[in-house]
């Protein structure tokens, strides 16, 4: 299985020669839209006020493994890194995000994903029915303005519904999520995100048919958490 971490903080002067205490890892079912989310947030941990100790990476994958998404099979990348030199379980911690839409009729299969992550010490950032759900909300009065009043157009998915959530965010960012890199710019109001993502579910256990992201919720508990 072909696994490549990104990370920035070996180009980062004022930490030279410094190891971080801690990692946030994470990984994602989506290879552009996600990828360009966290690598933006990567960008801007210090106006954000991250722990300078704290560090977090993105894990790609490289070749034949690029264009697996299912989230059973990131689960088993996930293990594959753990057990590498460069990840401390009793330090770091892997995060995989991905989207439940696919298991709204597939609760066993859902559950048990969540339950082999879990086992391994995994943490999973879920997002129903898209990770585009959660790019909404870093607009203010996101979640009541382009997310909550169409929640019956969102449940159940249908061939007609299926990018609804794409097609209002290329509307209001004038963006597309799925092509264009920009979109990771969103970042900078993560925290407009966090606040927003109170009017969602974040209860990712019960999240079949409901609208659901608790990457905000994640995100939050980098930003505080203190160590060192």
């Amino acid at each position: 299985m072909g696994l490549r971490e990104f990370t920035n903080w070996d180009i980062r002067s004022d930490l030279e020669d410094v190891e971080p205490l801690k990692k946030y890892v994470f990984l994602c079912e989506g290879s552009n839209t996600e990828v360009a989310y966290f690598k933006h947030l990567m960008d801007i941990r210090k106006k954000l006020n991250v722990n300078p100790l704290i560090d977090y990476s993105i894990l790609e994958r490289t070749g034949l493994d690029a264009t697996v998404s299912a989230p059973i099979r990131l689960v088993k990348y996930g293990i594959q890194y753990k057990n590498e030199d460069n990840f401390d379980s009793d330090r770091d911690t892997l995060i995989i995000v991905f989207d439940a839409d696919f298991f709204e009729n597939k609760k066993n299969e859902y559950k048990k994903i969540l339950r082999k992550g879990r086992e391994q010490g995994f943490i999973f950032g879920v997002t129903n029915p898209c990770f585009e759900i959660f790019l909404l909300l870093h607009y203010d009065g996101g979640a009541n303005k382009y997310i909550i009043p169409r929640v019956k157009e969102f449940f159940p998915r249908s061939r007609s519904n299926k990018d609804l959530a794409c097609r209002i965010l290329s509307d209001v960012s004038g963006m597309n999520s799925k092509s264009n890199p920009k979109i990771g710019v969103l970042a900078e109001s993560v925290k407009v995100a966090i606040r927003e993502e109170g009017y969602l579910n974040k209860n990712i256990d019960i999240c079949h048919g409901s609208l659901t992201s608790n990457v905000g919720q994640i995100i939050e508990g980098i930003l505080n958490e203190r160590i060192g």
